[in-house]
């Protein structure tokens, strides 16, 4: 049924999936999920106007099973938007690939002003050239956590399109300086920025009550309080459209073809782009799959991030679809994901949480810490790919790890009750802001110890954006509602900080050009190829004998270059990492590698020419500086090639 009976439409039954609007030669075809219901009303709208063009009543003869789809032949879309209705109530479609009325960061949408929001159209082509996805096994990755606005939102970015896909796009090259081949990106499909806590304006205990017992209505008897309204900076949420790219991280107008450009120009430097995915309890599973390949046909993402309690994990790794596409979560049952078909995993991998908290530990000095640091630096399973990292958004940025003994999330306005207690974090003797000399270069080398243990591990390390510099949150551990200089990265710290940025990009340079420091396969601490050293051993101030004692601060570890061949003349270098995480100096007895090789120092995070190395045919020692890690490498013996020719 046409409301305007001037309008004379081709009115068909439409292909129910995928749900949402697709055109098919010269049909556009409409499919919404509403279940247990008669009817559903589609609403076109002359677009930027509240009159409606035309209603289209889809009843039993558009419906299959809780599907209403309807296709309209020669629709001239350009000048149309749409809304689905369902008993009187008007909503958008849940999978609009654009949404009208959201272009605004941060602005509360009204009723009114939601009753105004509508999907629109995006059939446009898009020249993707040669474009391929890099598809960088675990193995060689380099990862990077950004948010969107926040990466380039400060004045100081010095970028044309600040807080956008533009902006992103104009720090590639810093990217890709750094030696990054993969950012991760904190939600960037349509949310809702704005979130009322406490919506049904109740006191606290109340309203945790009537949503606990789904009670749908107020008591009068009871005093109203005012509900409150926070930013969703971060973009977790229950609101969102996730077939639409954000219109507000958008400098043009056209928010798909800016992200595809930004994907394609990635791409083109070598670095893949991994979207974090929230989905809600209750989430239909078939719209997340339909979700998840739309992303990938139509935006050549290279992976997701997911939760995956609520995503069907399994599913979607065993789906061909996406067996290209990297798959992280939470934690992986790889047996159940690969079963024994597989000898080694292709595109799954779990966030490591043990990492962190483990080094975390270390590195403050705690005691016990030195056999898990171990395991730590040793893992990369078999069956699925490991994300190490130190930093990860929810917590401390790693200037702040230094910096704060506690939380101070003041700022966010719920009287510093918010974010974690235990973030194993030390001030270095002073809590926040200082001068102390003392004080800020042991926070300068704990960051610097930090970079080594995550860099030099041997699964895949994801570094936190502004971490690199010394960014800070001012002490604020958990900043989901702060859309200001205390979430946005100021680049002025790149300058200031320029030395920390040049150690981060040599550490990662040094981790590309040996292979030994990111095998594909887990190390297993014995000698398997006889050649009389095993792959990664583990020592104390003496060499062969580690010390696990739960006061031991220490640790020694060597890789050894001849599991792995560079070319097919020469294998890969030793190496020996000395980690003295105690607040005295330590001796370290350095293994004996062969006679044509000797060690130099190529890192020393004390950050002052005191690192002493006595190196008489292939017996050696090394003095660690307190809370200091030194690397060694090993390179041929000059003096012995000499006397042999």
């Amino acid at each position: 049924m046409v409301a305007n009976n001037t309008i004379q439409l081709n009115i068909s039954r439409g292909e129910p999936f995928p749900l949402g609007v697709k055109k098919i030669q010269n049909a556009i075809h409409f499919s919404v999920a509403a279940v247990d219901r008669d009817q559903c009303q589609l609403n076109l709208y002359i677009k930027d106007s509240d009159k409606k063009y035309a209603v289209i009543v889809m009843d039993e003869q558009y419906r299959c099973g809780g599907i209403f789809s309807v296709a309209i032949e020669d629709l001239d879309t350009d000048l149309l938007e749409y809304t689905f209705e369902i008993q009187g109530k008007e909503f958008v479609d849940p999978c609009a690939h654009l949404v009208h009325g959201r272009e605004e960061w941060g602005r509360y949408l009204s009723p009114e002003d939601k009753r105004k929001m509508r999907g629109r159209f995006d059939f446009s082509s898009f020249d993707w050239e040669a474009d391929k996805n890099p598809m960088i096994p675990f193995d060689e990755l380099i990862m990077y956590r950004l948010h969107m606005r926040g990466f380039t939102k400060h004045t100081s970015s010095k970028v044309k399109g600040k807080g956008t896909f533009l902006g992103c796009k104009e720090k590639i090259p810093y990217l890709k300086e750094l030696g990054i081949n993969a950012i991760e990106v904190m939600p960037i499909y349509e949310f809702d920025e704005i979130y009322v806590k406490n919506p049904y304006g109740m006191n606290a205990g109340m309203a945790d009550y009537y949503y606990r017992n789904k009670l749908p209505t107020y008591p009068v008897d009871m005093p109203k309080v005012e509900p409150e309204y926070k930013l969703n900076y971060w973009g977790y949420s229950d609101s969102n459209y996730y077939f639409a790219p954000k219109q507000s991280y958008s400098y043009s107008d056209n928010p798909s073809k800016e992200l595809k450009e930004l994907i394609k120009e990635l791409h083109r430097n070598g670095i893949e782009l991994i979207m974090e995915m929230h989905f809600p309890f209750g989430t239909n599973q078939g719209v997340i799959l339909s979700c998840l390949r739309y992303w990938v046909r139509e935006f050549h993402v290279d992976g997701f991030r997911f939760n995956e309690e609520v995503v069907p994990a399994t599913m979607i790794a065993t789906d061909p679809y996406f067996s290209n596409v990297k798959l992280l979560c939470s934690g992986w049952d790889t047996y159940q994901v690969y079963g024994n078909r597989f000898p080694k995993y292709k595109n799954v991998a779990a966030y490591n949480d043990g990492f962190s908290v483990t080094m975390r530990r270390f590195l403050k000095g705690d005691e016990e810490q030195v056999s898990g640091v171990c395991s730590q630096l040793k893992a990369n399973p078999e069956k699925s790919g490991k994300i190490n990292y130190i930093t990860n958004g929810n917590g401390f940025t790693l200037m702040d790890l230094y910096s704060y003994d506690v939380k101070h999330n003041e700022a966010n306005g719920e009287e510093n009750t918010d974010g974690s207690d235990y973030n194993y974090s030390w001030n270095c003797g002073t809590e926040g802001k200082t001068r102390k000399k003392k004080v800020l270069e042991l926070r300068r080398k704990q960051i610097r110890n930090a970079f080594v243990l995550l860099l030099l591990s041997q699964a895949t390390p994801m570094i936190l954006s502004g971490d690199e510099f010394g960014n800070s949150q001012e002490g604020n551990n958990n900043a989901y509602c702060q859309d200001n200089e205390i979430s946005w990265l100021n680049w002025n710290q790149l300058r200031s900080n320029k030395e920390q940025f040049e150690f981060v990009k040599s550490l990662i340079q040094l981790r590309k050009e040996h292979p030994i420091l990111h095998m594909e396969d887990e190390m297993r601490n014995m000698d398997y190829i006889s050649c009389g050293y095993p792959d990664m051993s583990f020592h104390g101030t003496k060499a062969w004998c580690p010390d696990y004692s739960n006061y031991s601060r220490v640790l020694g570890v060597m890789i050894c270059g001849k599991y792995i061949r560079i070319d097919h003349s020469y294998n890969d270098n030793f190496f020996y990492f000395a980690c003295n995480m105690h607040w005295e100096t330590h001796t370290f007895d350095v293994p004996h590698i062969p006679a044509d090789q000797e060690w130099t120092v190529v890192v020393d995070t004390f950050g002052e020419e005191d690192t002493k190395a006595d190196i008489n045919s292939g017996l050696s020692t090394i003095v660690v500086q307190p809370r200091s890690i030194v690397i060694l490498m090993s390179q041929k013996n000059e003096k012995l090639n000499q006397r042999g020719k």
